[in-house]
């Protein structure tokens, strides 16, 4: 899609990153120094998680293995989300 369609578009479709050959070529062409394509399989990028709660409840409970989290807030025009991480420990 073009620029202006989707600026159109009262709620896009979609969040994160389209998964496509134009999307991966604009990515090198701009020189990113480290990118996981993950887009592609559903997993969106994450990061600025807070985690020292997460290493304070580990270390309480002395268990350092857990299941890891988190849904991007569909955001009508945005184009990423608040970090919502959540472990299930």
């Amino acid at each position: 899609m073009e620029c202006q369609q989707l600026a159109d578009y009262a709620a896009p479709p979609m969040i994160g990153v389209e998964s496509s050959e134009g999307m991966l070529r604009w990515i090198r062409s701009h020189s990113f120094a480290a990118v996981w394509q993950l887009a592609g399989w559903g997993l969106p990028i994450g990061e600025l998680f807070d985690l020292e709660h997460l290493s304070r409840a580990c270390r309480r409970r002395g268990r350092w293995s857990f299941f890891f989290s988190s849904v991007p807030l569909k955001v009508p025009g945005g184009v990423a989300s608040p970090p919502n991480g959540m472990a299930i420990l």
